[in-house]
């Protein structure tokens, strides 16, 4: 398990001990080395997986000393301790959140609070447990992921407290959305058939109608889970269609059996449970619009060079 992220301050400033001036590339690779990731914990992403999870933390650990003043930028990238950092590892320092706080540059660059009023916003929150453990990029994942999880359990209300016909447009704009169908119009007369608070039908695989996928969804209540039976079904329902690819749609979830017939049906036949289905809908914009939107920049190489 990569240790959490107050635990790179200490090998990253001793690393700078030998006086030189080194990369981030150079102390995210010490830093594997110090902790003996396995080859796992090197390929592991944070949870949007847009980094390396140790190099995401290693290199937020260098930003965070470089701004308390234990570490010198001398030019772009490049990196060595100052006075204050051999100060601070002569001292055996146990080096976190709490120990940066005391050098007011760090206080800024974090939120231009000063020290009491960092307290006074921490007070009732686990924000500083969070800083301990996570790095900000990981924090600003985190928080994106708790808004989509409370968005998802909305949209399954929603969809419950809506009537079936509903549901069976819902899933149509869904499969538009994803490139499937071709058009609304066409979309709707390829599936467009009600069943049990669920649709069955047909829709194109593309826009040039080249083949087609038939899809089942049923609008069920949490735990109410779909089983092997319902998979069986659907796969002889394939058979009459003389298809060989199928969508099946729930609102709750599928059983162990079900899950068991598909991985060894010959056909092919995507689940989409009640998680799935609202991650789709958010990531394809489904039901839900743009509220807010959070650019996250880097340093632009090319510019500074030239």
């Amino acid at each position: 398990m990569i240790p959490e992220f107050k635990s790179f301050f200490n090998p990253t400033l001793e690393f700078f001990d030998d006086g030189d001036i080194h990369t981030k590339k150079e102390v995210s690779l010490a830093n594997a080395k110090y902790f003996d990731l396995s080859d796992d914990e090197l390929k592991e992403s944070t949870s949007k997986g847009y980094s390396r999870k140790y190099k995401n933390r290693s290199d937020w650990a260098v930003n965070y000393l470089y701004h308390a003043g234990l570490l010198e930028r001398k030019k772009r990238g490049l990196y060595i301790i100052t006075d204050e950092g051999k100060k601070v590892l002569n001292q055996k320092t146990l080096i976190d959140i709490e120990f940066l706080e005391q050098y007011e540059s760090f206080r800024l660059f974090k939120n231009g609070k000063d020290k009491e009023q960092q307290e006074d916003s921490k007070i009732g929150t686990n924000s500083e447990d969070k800083e301990e453990v996570l790095s900000p990029t990981e924090r600003l994942e985190e928080a994106h992921n708790e808004i989509n999880e409370e968005l998802s359990n909305t949209i399954l209300n929603e969809i419950m407290n809506n009537t079936p016909d509903f549901f069976e447009r819902l899933v149509v704009d869904l499969l538009i959305n994803m490139g499937y169908g071709g058009s609304r119009q066409e979309a709707g007369q390829a599936v467009g058939k009600v069943g049990d608070e669920g649709i069955d039908g047909i829709i194109k695989e593309d826009r040039l109608g080249l083949d087609n996928i038939y899809v089942q969804a049923k609008r069920y209540k949490k735990g109410n889970n779909v089983n092997g039976d319902a998979l069986r079904s659907f796969s002889g329902a394939l058979d009459t269609k003389k298809s060989n690819k199928g969508v099946f749609i729930t609102t709750s979830d599928f059983t162990p059996g079900a899950i068991k017939h598909v991985k060894e049906s010959s056909k092919h036949i995507a689940l989409i449970n009640g998680d799935k289905l609202t991650e789709l809908m958010i990531k394809f914009n489904v039901g839900v619009s743009v509220k807010d939107t959070y650019e996250i920049k880097e340093l632009d190489i090319d510019y500074f060079e030239n």
